[in-house]
């Protein structure tokens, strides 16, 4: 499974905002643009912050 990985947004109409989406549960986005594994305790840090406020 693949996770914190980084894929090009294939939606149109966010891709100008959004250019990437991070994955951080598996690989459902196609192909991959970059692995961002060695991010792991930060990425986790964020999406605690973002979903706790702690």
């Amino acid at each position: 499974m693949a996770q914190f990985v980084a894929y090009q947004n294939p939606n149109p109409a966010s891709r100008e905002q959004l250019p990437y989406l991070l994955d951080i549960q598996s690989n459902l986005l196609g192909r991959e643009f970059c692995d961002l594994t060695h991010y792991r305790s930060e990425i986790i840090a964020a999406v605690d912050f973002v979903l706790s406020g702690i």
